[in-house]
């Protein structure tokens, strides 16, 4: 802005603090001096605050309580010339994203006389005073993410209209404040699953804070990786350095192994479990529902979720090895404020490229349909160069079917509460209208292969029995995994973040057997629901029926009188409590287990005289669980 702007608007200068840790004590202070061109009576300034997180359900400022944290106040020097302090919303054009509380987050001071050049108007925030008493209220406080590897900040805009006509210029003034990770209490080991016999991995250590944050610059004194043999308790090897926070190792004897650090530190030590063993399929794990910013409903709440910084996060973070970040959309069309357009188009492929290094690690591009039927993710195979953008009428899930035909892509349901496809989107909070169990009739075996069985932003969906204590409580009868299986759905399962706030790979986690880390063989490893679904732990589930592997059909006339052998293994980072067989909905066979490792088997001697499937869940004794895709058998 030239110094004549700044000289005709004004100027806007803060004192706040340029670093303050997560969940930190958080105020600021400032001054606007009127410019040249006045400020007439009605003139106003807007504060446009950021939001810290997507749909924190809370208020980052308030004008109502003096008492209360998020207090903003603000005066004219003047004292015959009062300001008048007003909330409003952000603009966007979804409903429900205005019905959070933290869509208040525009503070607004409007002028009650005509402001000379050189007046001041001051504009207090949060802190502990209040004018005349010091300490007088709780602070407040800053939001707990810091995620980002080029730093996460927060970022003020403030924007004046010196005469009241409605027509904003933005002004210098707020400089961005960094947040700053809180202490380090934890690290994570992260290592394939899977590894041959004498084949060199990397290993990598990821040290966070009490809120999960990764702290990247934290050097470790010389930490000992101890590669230890779950079965015989033997030190297979050590780990050897390669930097401050990645190792190299490899491992002369087929085996489950945990890789620990021998050291005792104040840091909670989350281990890694890994089977060594020469087979042709390895375990890959990644996330196949998480979004940026070029979705319009994050954008319009965006705490920084920039596309870029999403893939960075999946691999310096999460440390996935293959992601698809499906942005969101009602209809394909030129409205960028609730759909795809063709610029949105091009954005999710160019940076789904972009970021795809074969070996290393795998993009997917694809986008999320809210339709009739539910929110449904569309993944493709390949670039997006080879895919046509849709056409206008595609609207709903069997139009893309209808549109894109049977291969090259996959649709993948998830089944929280009915959204209603409807363009204002606060249908989406109905908790049962317009819920129609027909919008499910049609179906498409060739395309539709997975369904999310649990995802970190809606809870569990297995079935109505046991929801987790998330949104899928409020879920429909019957709109649950189980149930469209026992309906006779072939679907694998897979798990994911659904996350909202650029950390693919954040909490749910799918775990795919491929035979390598590419595009056509993880789609391949997807296509043939050779899936495990986890709340977040790398839980390895080896599992098969009489040598069928999971995501196998077999078929059998009138009767299938064979004994069904069910044999299962398991090796997992941390301790295992039970091991169940689910067959058509219903627990067959549980085990308790203790310890990290555990193999089981179960022979099913029923004769099967109709449709029938199998699935493995693994609980965990800190609360975390696994599933393992179904096995079926089907009459022909």
């Amino acid at each position: 802005m030239s110094n004549n702007h700044i000289d005709y608007y004004g100027s806007f200068n803060v004192d706040m603090p340029s670093k303050v840790e997560v969940d930190g004590p958080f105020y600021w202070k400032a001054v606007y001096v009127v410019g040249e061109g006045g400020f007439k009576k009605s003139g106003s300034l807007k504060i446009v605050f950021p939001p810290y997180q997507h749909e924190t359900k809370r208020e980052y400022v308030q004008i109502y309580d003096y008492w209360s944290p998020c207090f903003a106040w603000a005066v004219c020097d003047g004292e015959k010339k009062a300001v008048e302090v007003t909330i409003e919303k952000i603009d966007t054009a979804f409903l429900h994203v205005k019905n959070w509380p933290d869509s208040n987050r525009i503070l607004r001071i409007t002028a009650k006389a005509d402001l000379k050049k050189g007046e001041r108007i001051y504009i207090n925030y949060g802190g502990i005073d209040r004018p005349w008493i010091k300490g007088a209220a709780p602070a407040t406080r800053v939001g707990t993410m810091s995620h980002k590897t080029d730093g996460t900040f927060l970022k003020y805009k403030v924007k004046v209209d010196v005469d009241g006509s409605g027509r904003f210029i933005e002004l210098n003034g707020f400089p961005p404040v960094e947040i700053t990770p809180g202490r380090a209490e934890s690290i994570s080991i992260v290592a394939p699953g899977i590894v041959n016999v004498g084949e060199e991995f990397k290993i990598r250590l990821v040290v966070k804070d009490r809120f999960n944050n990764p702290i990247f610059d934290y050097h470790l004194d010389d930490p000992k990786l101890v590669i230890r043999n779950m079965k015989n308790g033997k030190i297979a090897g050590m780990a050897h350095i390669s930097d401050n926070l990645t190792y190299r190792a490899c491992i002369g004897e087929e085996g489950p192994y945990e890789i620990t650090i021998d050291k005792d530190m104040d840091l909670h030590k989350e281990k890694a479990a890994v089977l060594c063993k020469n087979v042709a399929y390895k375990i890959f794990w990644g996330d196949l529902h998480s979004h940026s910013n070029l979705s319009p409903n994050i954008r319009d709440n965006d705490g920084g979720t920039d596309t870029n910084s999403c893939y960075e996060y999946a691999k310096e973070v999460s440390c996935i090895d293959f992601v698809c970040i499906p942005e969101q959309t009602f209809r394909f069309d030129d409205d960028p404020a609730l759909n795809i357009t063709r610029e949105t188009w091009h954005s999710i492929g160019r940076f789904a490229d972009q970021n795809y290094n074969p070996g290393k690690f795998v993009t997917f591009p694809g986008f999320e349909l809210h339709s009739k039927r539910g929110d449904t993710v569309v993944l493709f195979s390949s670039s997006l160069l080879n895919v046509p953008y849709p056409e206008k009428w595609v609207g709903d899930v069997s139009q893309v079917w209808d549109f894109y035909g049977n291969s090259g892509y996959m649709t993948i349901p998830h089944l929280h509460r009915y959204c209603g496809g409807r363009m204002k989107k606060d249908q989406q909070e109905m908790k049962f209208g317009g819920f129609r169990f027909e919008n499910w009739d049609r179906k498409n075996e060739y395309t539709e292969r997975l369904v999310e069985i649990f995802s970190s932003q809606w809870g569990r969906f297995e079935d109505n029995e046991h929801p987790m204590l998330l949104k899928a409580r409020s879920n429909v009868e019957g709109n649950t995994t189980t149930a469209f299986l026992n309906r006779g759905r072939l679907w694998g399962f897979t798990s994911s973040s659904d996350d909202h706030d650029g950390r693919p790979g954040y909490g749910g986690i799918t775990g795919v057997y491929a035979k390598a880390l590419t595009r056509e063989d993880i789609f391949s490893g997807l296509y043939n629901r050779r899936c495990i679904a986890s709340t977040n732990p790398r839980i390895i589930i080896c599992y098969f029926i009489n040598g069928h592997m999971m995501g196998d059909i077999v078929t059998f006339d009138e009767n299938y009188s064979v004994f069904r052998c069910v044999e299962v293994t398991v090796v997992s980072p941390q301790d295992i409590e039970t091991i169940e067989i689910i067959r058509n909905g219903e627990v067959i066979y549980s085990k308790s287990i203790n310890g990290m490792i555990a193999e089981t088997e179960f022979k099913d001697k029923d004769v099967l005289d109709e449709n029938t499937y199998y699935y493995v869940r693994v609980k965990l004794r800190n609360g975390h669980m696994a599933w393992a895709s179904p096995i079926w058998f089907l009459r022909k």
